[in-house]
């Protein structure tokens, strides 16, 4: 009867370790398996029958199967339980990272006769942490690049560069840098720029360059888009100009983001990896897009701290008359005529009737698909100008619409 109980609470115990979804094993003191379960035949990637009485150098590489003898032989010397945490690979080319608990298991008389393993994947886990972790740390830098281009110790300029560098070498990218497009938005220039060391300048070479020379590149900026090329070289030929002009200075990834003033496109900023490939993933991107705004408030700050003074020696906003000039001008202005008539209507029933709330409800309604448009009238709205805001939900309104 007891060899019968004992039978069963064997059968109850294989059963219960198969049912587990962690890797679970179990070895004599000479290392041989006694028993797994499914999850830890996956990883050796042959069926249990297989693995009992073998040992880890019958199962796994020389370096592999020291490495878990180590960990075993300091279970077995101390007669404690020990946690570690290693990389593995299965069959399929997956790593995974384990964290492994090993265990003595002793007989009746107390004498450790063998070990219980238990490895959980906590690669999601460790991702996760690693994530919290690198937004924490950057959102620490954004601060701090905030907080220096307020007021800058060395000038508005040198703060950029400053920033152009903390930045770049926080995400281990090997040039940083700032174009700006000049009046009559023909041409741009090059005007801040940091690279890490041993990568070649290229501001002196990227002056008064001409808009049209990025066709692809400038549309996509123009609708409020990030540009993403995890490979230069695996460019489409719509690109075809841009990946010309990246491959001569051997960018081999780059990430540009627009920089827009008063609703329009005024630059980008960009980053170039040039000693490998980089696939921008979307945390990055959401971070530096901060960057970019940090950049924009300093070259807006620098305008205002050029700007002239009347006879009463009151500072003339250039960059208030900039945006009427540009507001009153702007190609997207047009855009509005492809705005859904409800959303039109509802936009200058709430102008009329001064509910602000409403209006900005409204703007933010159509940023998806009319980006600049929303930017353009955002701009607006926050300068109070309703009256250029009713003028552009005017344009190419007909009974039909």
């Amino acid at each position: 009867m007891q060899d019968n109980d004992e039978h069963q609470g064997l059968a109850l115990l294989r059963s219960l370790i198969a049912s587990i979804p962690d890797i679970v094993f179990y070895k004599d003191c000479q290392g041989r398996y006694l028993g797994a379960n499914a999850a830890f035949a996956a990883y050796i990637g042959l069926p249990e029958k297989y693995i009992i009485g073998k040992t880890d150098l019958d199962l796994l590489p020389k370096e592999t199967a020291e490495f878990y003898r180590s960990k075993d032989q300091e279970v077995l010397s101390s007669n404690k339980a020990r946690r570690n945490e290693e990389w593995i690979g299965y069959p399929d080319g997956r790593r995974v990272l384990l964290e492994t608990l090993k265990s003595p298991i002793t007989g009746p008389d107390g004498v450790v006769v063998g070990i219980v393993g238990l490895s959980r994947d906590i690669t999601a886990a460790r991702s996760m942490e690693t994530r919290l972790n690198y937004r924490m740390r950057f959102q620490a830098l954004l601060a701090r690049l905030s907080r220096n281009l307020i007021n800058p110790v060395a000038g508005i300029d040198d703060g950029i560069d400053k920033a152009l560098k903390e930045t770049g070498e926080f995400v281990g990218v090997d040039r940083v840098y700032v174009f700006l497009i000049k009046p009559g938005r023909e041409l741009m220039d090059n005007t801040h720029e940091w690279c890490a060391p041993g990568v070649d300048a290229q501001i002196n070479n990227l002056q008064n360059v001409p808009t049209n020379v990025f066709p692809w590149w400038m549309t996509l900026l123009a609708n409020g888009e990030t540009i993403r090329v995890p490979l230069v070289t695996a460019m489409s030929d719509v690109a075809g100009a841009e990946r010309a002009i990246l491959e001569a200075q051997g960018i081999q990834s780059v990430l540009v983001i627009p920089l827009a003033q008063h609703g329009e496109l005024s630059g980008f900023l960009g980053f170039d990896v040039v000693r490998a490939s980089r696939v921008w993933d979307d945390d990055s991107v959401e971070l530096l897009r901060f960057v970019g705004d940090i950049v924009v408030n300093a070259i807006q700050q620098k305008c205002v701290r050029n700007e002239p003074a009347d006879a009463s020696g009151r500072r003339i906003p250039l960059v208030t008359a900039e945006a009427i000039a540009l507001t009153a001008k702007s190609d997207s202005s047009s855009q509005a005529r492809w705005l859904p008539r409800e959303v039109r209507v509802a936009l200058r029933d709430a102008i009329t009737q001064g509910n602000s709330a409403e209006v900005g409800l409204h703007i933010r309604t159509c940023a998806n698909t009319f980006p600049m448009m929303a930017r353009q009238l955002k701009y607006l709205h926050e300068h109070h100008a309703y009256e250029r805001m009713l003028e552009i939900l005017a344009i190419g309104e007909n009974p039909a619409n």
